[in-house]
């Protein structure tokens, strides 16, 4: 699906050339509960070869990697671990030979403070957008919410990925996801080459 621009109410994805061959995808925040399910899925994944764990803490990594990865099924892809910072001007290293990148390294704590939390958070978003530019990563995956559309009482029963994003932009976390939504907007209209995905997982 192609469109001259990309709003907040259309699904961010923009078409790019497939990959040829098993894909390395790179994964943020690899040594949090949500980012190893992603490698653990990935690494068992038939199309992916290789899986490339970044997390900031080599400590939290270390004892991850020490315990290893219990998949359900057999892996048909490598694991590699790096520690690289998100938010640090040189993440594009970590990116190098990479095909996609998934960002699940979105701070949620709904207790921390709310400016901190998002200045963290979207600076972030910004520092692996220019990374996977630089790196020429082909495909983008940042981690949203389908609260992003908004909890309110004149919602249709049943929301569509293609609905318009109506959740207010205030200091909650759900506020965070809409500025992340805008920064993943304005780079796929700057960067329709690379495939890029805002994921809106349901929290159940």
């Amino acid at each position: 699906m192609t469109r001259s621009r990309v709003r907040r109410t259309d699904p961010v994805v923009a078409v790019s050339t497939p990959a040829t061959g098993p894909l390395t995808v790179a994964v943020t925040g690899a040594a949090c509960s949500l980012g190893d399910h992603v490698v653990r899925a990935l690494a068992a994944n038939s199309a992916v070869g290789s899986v490339i764990a970044i997390d900031s803490s080599a400590t939290s990594m270390r004892k991850r990697a020490a315990h290893g990865i219990d998949l359900t099924s057999s892996p048909t892809a490598t694991i590699a671990w790096r520690t690289a910072d998100v938010r640090h001007p040189s993440f594009a290293h970590a990116l190098d030979r990479v095909d996609v990148v998934v960002h699940t390294a979105i701070g949620q704590d709904p207790e921390s403070r709310a400016a901190d939390r998002r200045a963290g958070n979207l600076e972030g978003v910004r520092t692996l957008l220019a990374a996977a530019a630089i790196a020429r990563v082909r495909r983008v995956v940042v981690l949203s919410s389908a609260m992003v559309y908004g909890a309110l009482p004149d919602n249709p029963p049943f929301l569509k990925e293609g609905d318009a994003l109506r959740a207010a932009d205030d200091e909650s976390v759900v506020g965070d996801f809409v500025r992340i939504e805008d920064l993943v907007a304005q780079f796929a209209l700057a960067h329709p080459q690379i495939s890029t995905v805002a994921l809106r997982p349901a929290t159940i």
